[in-house]
């Protein structure tokens, strides 16, 4: 998949009915600690609470019609999984999510 700003835009409009709209924010206390301006994107602030929404979300409806039908599988903490079964207006036959135990 390429990257530019038509793909940024594309994939904006792919999920931007299934994630939140999330603040930038500032803190004056760290910009003078760092003596720089910094800026914090709350990704935490997702019903999932993680950035991982927007690209589990993303994925998902990337997929052909012919590949979601196959079902999709991940692994880590199932937040990807379970943001992307919230989201899927896609017909995915199985959804799995793989888990560490250790």
């Amino acid at each position: 998949m390429q990257l530019d700003l038509d793909s940024i835009r594309a994939a904006h409009e792919r999920i931007r009915p299934y994630i939140h709209r999330t603040p930038v924010l500032t803190s004056e206390r760290l910009n003078e600690a760092s003596r720089a301006l910094l800026f914090f994107k709350c990704e935490n602030f997702q019903k999932i609470g993680a950035f991982k929404a927007r690209g589990a979300t993303n994925a998902v409806f990337a997929l052909d019609a012919v590949t979601a039908r196959c079902g999709v599988a991940t692994h880590s903490s199932a937040l990807e999984l379970r943001e992307g079964e919230g989201a899927r207006g896609r017909e995915l036959r199985r959804a799995r999510c793989f888990l560490r135990t250790d």
